[in-house]
């Protein structure tokens, strides 16, 4: 069973190397929706510990992420 997960990121600077992680998360199958202007990526995973592995790898600098589950209705 996988999850969907909310990971926000709040930087002050443009985040290097973007592309790259995008491609990693779409080639692993976990990516599902991405925004820019306000940047964050909608992932699923098979467990929060995934979730937050998948965060460590956001490339910033200086900055901070969120990770928020979101909870299906049936």
């Amino acid at each position: 069973m996988t999850m969907r997960f909310l990971v926000l990121v709040k930087a002050s600077e443009a985040l290097p190397d973007m592309g790259t992680y995008n491609e990693q998360l779409a080639r692993a199958g976990v990516l599902l929706d991405q925004g820019t202007t306000a940047c964050y990526w909608l992932i699923q995973a098979r467990s929060k510990d995934e979730a937050i592995e998948w965060a460590k790898r956001v490339p910033f600098e200086d900055g901070e992420i969120e990770i928020h589950r979101l909870l299906e209705i049936e």
